[in-house]
C-alpha cells in the first residue's frame, strides 16, 4: 500500500508554483472572462429549482477551491450593487494574490 500523506503538502507546492488557471491581473482592464456554470440563472435552476432571486441582498455564495478567481469575479459582476456576499478559499496563496489582484482592478 502507498503512503499518500505527503499529496496535500505536494499540491499545494505546485500550485503555489503553478497558480491556476494562469492569469494576468491587467487583463482585466480589457475584458471579463465569462464562466458558463457561474451564470445566475444556471444556479438558479440547478442549486434552488428556480425558486430563489439570488441578487437579493442575503444572498451569499462559496467559491471553495477558486484559483485565480475566474468564478468569484464572473459572480462579483452579475451581484454588483446586490449587497451579496461572496466568499475566496483557495489553498495557494500565489492564487489568491493574483485573484485579489484581478478584483482590484
Amino acid at each position: 500500500m502507498k503512503d499518500d500523506s505527503d499529496y496535500l503538502r505536494q499540491v499545494r507546492a505546485q500550485y503555489e508554483n503553478y497558480p491556476y488557471p494562469a492569469r494576468d491581473p491587467e487583463d482585466e482592464r480589457r475584458r471579463l472572462l465569462v464562466s458558463s456554470p457561474d451564470f445566475l440563472e444556471r444556479i438558479n435552476f440547478y442549486g434552488y429549482g428556480g425558486m430563489r432571486e439570488l441578487r437579493e441582498k442575503d444572498f451569499r455564495v462559496l467559491v471553495a477551491g477558486a484559483g485565480t478567481g475566474d468564478a468569484v469575479l464572473f459572480l462579483a459582476e452579475q451581484l454588483r450593487d446586490t449587497g451579496a456576499e461572496i466568499i475566496y478559499l483557495d489553498m495557494s496563496a500565489a492564487s489568491m494574490e493574483i485573484a485579489q489582484k484581478r478584483a482590484a482592478i
